[in-house]
């Protein structure tokens, strides 16, 4: 399974200290295992799952999308305050559901392309 992080994703991880860094790589590890784990948003968020776990005695989200059955793409992780607000307004995020919506779903490819990887393995 090839996971892969968005910009947004990679700074929040930058700034995490090493124990939670640890943790969000379990969580990441079991999604991968399972990446119907989280929950499926519906309305503005169709097709992202979001996953709910405590860090440090605080709730912590972690939102991904599924592209396929070979490659997860990390979307934001934050605490619960203003993260879905935050969600809805990243840009390409946006621009893929209104490409879905309106039939013209791209190649998963060049949504590959524009994203860094990550292998876990």
């Amino acid at each position: 399974m090839k996971i892969l992080v968005t910009p947004t994703f990679q700074r929040t991880v930058k700034k995490l200290r090493p124990l939670q860094k640890a943790t969000l790589d379990k969580i990441v590890k079991h999604i991968a295992i399972s990446p119907k784990l989280g929950e499926l948003k519906i309305g503005d968020l169709s097709e992202v799952y979001v996953y709910k776990f405590r860090m440090d005695n605080q709730l912590y989200l972690l939102a991904y999308r599924i592209l396929d059955e070979e490659h997860i793409k990390l979307l934001m992780l934050g605490p619960h305050e203003n993260f879905y607000r935050n969600l809805k307004r990243l840009d390409y995020l946006v621009r893929w559901i209104v490409e879905c919506r309106a039939g013209e779903q791209r190649d998963p490819a060049f949504l590959i392309n524009s994203f860094h990887f990550v292998n876990f393995k």
